[in-house]
This record gives structure tokens, C-alpha cells and sequence, in this order.
């Protein structure tokens, strides 16, 4: 992940944010939310995206 700028660790970000949105758009309550294994497993790796790209620091 060297030589990046912070305009790609952003827009990772910013992706990460829009597919987190869309993937919960029919999640209507937390129970909903939580019984689904594959939704919860891709907002996870989401968070994931946005936690290593928020540290892009480390990375150079």
C-alpha cells in the first residue's frame, strides 16, 4: 500500500461508506441486521477497508 495518495485511501474510504449503505438499505431493524451472516460478514470487511485505508500513514 505504499505510494498512494490520500485522494485513493479516501475514496476507499468514501466506497466503503456507499457499499455499507446499500447493503443495509432493507435492514429495517437490528434483528434483521444480525440474522444475516453474509450482511454482517460484508460490513465487516467494509469496516475493515475503512480502518487500513483511515491508516494510511502506517502504510508509507
Amino acid at each position: 500500500m505504499k505510494d498512494r495518495s490520500i485522494e485513493k485511501y479516501m475514496y476507499d474510504v468514501i466506497d466503503s461508506i456507499n457499499a455499507i449503505q446499500i447493503f443495509t438499505k432493507d435492514a429495517t431493524d437490528f434483528d434483521s441486521f444480525v440474522s444475516s451472516r453474509l450482511l454482517t460478514s460484508a460490513i465487516e470487511r467494509e469496516l475493515q477497508v475503512i480502518g487500513e485505508a483511515s491508516d494510511f500513514e502506517k502504510g508509507s
